[in-house]
């Protein structure tokens, strides 16, 4: 269960859709930057339910007949021991909370980033085998870069939405260690 004002609390993170010089300035000094990404390039859509038998057959037949392409994505790999999840307690997969979560999302190719471990990993399926991030986190400077591929402001209409959002912005609002 949610708390009953679960709304987020915006004040003290910077919440942006793309880095530039003025951000990026603002976390080496030690700001805490909300980055949810509204460039598509090098992402798949973002899918609650898997394809769970033949991608490459259902590509085919939907490209063939005119149809959008399902994304194929395989469900979750969450790191629930996090700290992000202390006010969003979740499993170490994909639970019907993230339902409208994952339904605005765009999880980004992470395939050629070196050092990021996504705190909430998409599972591709096996043709294209992709390293998939939902929420990632990294530091520059001081500060640090929280990444969340998911149009936040579009779950807010959900419980759960609300509260996930709340989740990253009061996580982001603590210390850096």
């Amino acid at each position: 269960m949610y708390p009953a004002d679960n709304r987020p609390d915006k004040s003290g993170v910077l919440i942006v859709h793309w880095l530039d010089q003025p951000v990026l300035e603002a976390v080496k000094e030690g700001a805490s930057v909300l980055l949810m990404p509204t460039d598509t390039t090098n992402t798949v859509g973002g899918l609650f339910q898997t394809d769970y038998w033949n991608y490459r057959m259902f590509k085919e037949i939907c490209e063939s007949n005119g149809k959008p392409v399902s994304p194929g994505t395989l469900g979750l790999l969450i790191d629930a021991s996090h700290p992000l999840f202390r006010e969003f307690p979740t499993e170490e997969s994909t639970s019907w909370q993230w339902f409208p979560i994952v339904k605005a999302s765009r999880p980004r190719i992470l395939d050629n980033m070196e050092g990021i471990r996504p705190i909430v990993q998409v599972i591709d399926n096996v043709e294209r085998n992709h390293w998939l991030g939902l929420v990632y986190e990294y530091r520059i400077g001081k500060g640090r870069v929280l990444v969340c591929c998911a149009n936040l402001e579009e779950v807010t209409a959900w419980p759960e939405g609300r509260q996930f959002y709340r989740a990253l912005l009061d996580y982001l609002r603590e210390p850096v260690l």
